[in-house]
């Protein structure tokens, strides 16, 4: 097992660890280092850095200025088994981003392949990832996207 740590940064200086998990799969760090924002309690933070440096990884974040939490409700006793994943259409309009698709993983392999693709082909519609979580209040990682081509060659 590794240890992962999230350090906060504030005008390029490390300013405190503000999480530590001590005990975390390998897979785990992996996805989480695939991703561009995190997502805990109230607060959404954006990855600065990320440190591989084992059996203790790191990950440095700043609090993002943009982004709000949409659903801050904690989930203590999930009802499902593996990795959730959600595909949501982002939209910079807009204050919340509807759920395209949602994957079950019950490989970390598998859905760090997702995770890490740039284009998702989802019901004859192509979409292109924006960014992505880990959201911890809902034990889900996200991707955010937006359509690119429609099967026949329509925009989306």
């Amino acid at each position: 097992m590794e240890k992962l740590e999230y350090h906060l940064m504030e005008d390029g200086e490390e300013i405190s660890v503000l999480y530590e998990y001590p005990s975390v799969s390998k897979e785990e760090v992996m996805m989480r280092f695939a991703c561009d924002y995190f997502v805990r309690g109230k607060d959404v933070f954006e990855c600065v850095h990320i440190q591989a440096d084992p059996p203790v990884h790191k990950i440095y974040v700043k609090r993002s200025e943009e982004e709000k939490v949409l659903d801050d409700r904690l989930r203590f006793s999930p009802t499902w088994q593996g990795i959730r994943m959600e595909v949501r259409h982002f939209d910079a309009r807009w204050s919340g981003y509807p759920v395209v698709h949602c994957y079950q993983f019950h490989h970390a392999q598998d859905a760090l392949l997702r995770l890490l693709s740039s284009l998702h082909y989802i019901d004859g519609q192509w979409w292109k990832t924006t960014s992505t979580e880990v959201d911890e209040n809902r034990y889900v990682y996200v991707i955010y996207a937006v359509p690119v081509l429609k099967e026949g060659g329509g925009n989306g």
